[in-house]
Order: structure tokens, then sequence, then C-alpha cells
């Protein structure tokens, strides 16, 4: 209990975050012999579990890549210069296993399909808004709205494919999940705005009440 109180808010949020994932993994892991339709609906569910930690993965990594852009930005890059960089190699990690894997999907419900490839287009966009932070022609408020848009977009992903889970075991996980990534989100912009305040020694009465 100490080591767990002794921890960041953020560390905690992850250590919530990695019970569902644990399971929803062991769960994917489980070798079930099934014929037919059964089996065809058990690999889909498999999928949509395998998709939603990936992306989730992916937010986790764009919500660090979001933060240290910002303090960039804010500090004309005299602060984390190396730290994003580094970031950035390990977001792109998690974009180009989240590409591979919906390349290799065999989902079938049309809506997901959909969401999956308008997320995917939105995310590579990345390497454009990356390059306007190097330049410093994006100032912090824009680039936390693109990276928070993007990150809405992958939550809005996760929720569909949660609700394509009818599984009593699975669906409860999946909610679970998809709840513990939405509060990450919702931290995460709220420490965005109040950074930002910092440093520009000023709230605007928009971000004062986004963040209240």
């Amino acid at each position: 209990m100490g080591f767990f109180s002794n921890l960041k808010f953020r560390g905690k949020l992850v250590i919530l975050l990695a019970a569902p994932t644990a399971c929803l993994l062991y769960f994917v892991g489980i070798n079930i012999q099934h014929d037919g339709k059964e089996a065809d609906n058990l690999e889909q569910m498999h999928e949509t579990i395998l998709l939603s930690v990936q992306l989730g993965h992916f937010l986790e990594e764009t919500q660090r890549e979001r933060g240290m852009s910002g303090l960039y930005v804010i500090s004309h890059g005299a602060h984390f210069k190396k730290e994003l960089e580094a970031q950035r190699t390990k977001t792109d990690k998690q974009l180009n296993e989240l590409t591979l894997l919906i390349k290799a999907n065999h989902i079938q419900d049309p809506q997901l399909l959909k969401k999956l490839y308008e997320t995917l287009n939105f995310a590579y966009r990345i390497k454009q808004k990356r390059a306007s932070i190097d330049h410093f022609q994006v100032s912090a408020s824009e680039l936390g709205t693109y990276y928070s848009e993007m990150n809405e977009e992958l939550l809005d992903t996760v929720s569909i494919a949660r609700d394509l889970n009818t599984n009593s075991v699975t669906y409860p996980l999946l909610r679970a999940y998809y709840h513990v990534l939405q509060l990450t989100e919702d931290i995460g912009q709220q420490r965005g705005y109040l950074t930002l305040a910092f440093y520009e020694n000023k709230i605007t009465e928009h971000d004062f009440a986004r963040v209240v």
C-alpha cells in the first residue's frame, strides 16, 4: 500500500490500466476450440480486443508526446529537445504496430473498419505537425488541440470496438479499459492547460472553464 500511495498520479493510472489490459490479453490467449459461426465470432472478439489494447498503447505515447511538445514549444526549444526526440520514436513504434495490426485484421463490422482507417489517417498527420513544432510555427495551444483531437479519435474507436463485444466477460473489461483511458486523457488535457497558463503567467476564462 505504501508503494502505491507514493506513486505519482499518472503512475497509479498506469497500474489501474494494466489490470484490465492483462485480463483482456489473457482472454485472447486462451485456446478454445469452436466450430462454424461460434469460431468466427470468437475470432472477431479476439481481434477487437487486440485492436483496443494497441489503440491504448498508442494513446499513452501520444499523451506523453503532447506534453513534451508543449513544453518544448513554450520554452522555445530550450527544454525537452532530446526527450521529445526519444518520445517520438516510441510513438512511431506504437503507430507502426497499430498500422500492421489494422492491415492484418479480419474485422467484418463496417463501422469499426471505417473508423479504424479514419483514425489511422488522422494519426499519420502527426509527421506534418511535428515539422511545425520543430520550426515553432505552431503554438502550444494549437498543438495541444491537434493531439487532443487525435486522442479523441482513438478513444472513439475503442468505444466502437468495446460495444461490438457482447461477451459477459470481455465487455466489462473493455468498458473498464476505456474509462481508464478516458480518465488519463482528461487529466492530460487539464495538465496541459495549467502548464500553459503557468508558463504564460495567465489563464483565460475559456481555459479555466475547461479545467474546472
